[in-house]
């Protein structure tokens, strides 16, 4: 019975992922990014900094470089 339902689980599981990963990224409607404010400590390539300074904007801190 086991053996016969592990691919629904998978699925279900699947669907689960999909659902809370679009909830968590349903917050915002879009941003206006300026590229020379995002701090250089947060990735060596702009787009690892672009994804590190949104994952810190989620949280409710925006980051900028005034130096």
């Amino acid at each position: 019975m086991v053996n016969a339902c592990m691919v629904l689980q998978d699925k279900y599981d699947l669907a689960c992922f999909y659902r809370d990963k679009l909830i968590a990224n349903s917050g915002s409607v879009g941003d206006w990014i300026n590229m020379p404010t995002i701090p250089t400590f947060l990735g060596d390539s702009m787009p690892e900094r672009i994804m590190k300074w949104l994952a810190y904007k989620k949280q409710g801190i925006g980051l900028i470089d005034t130096s």
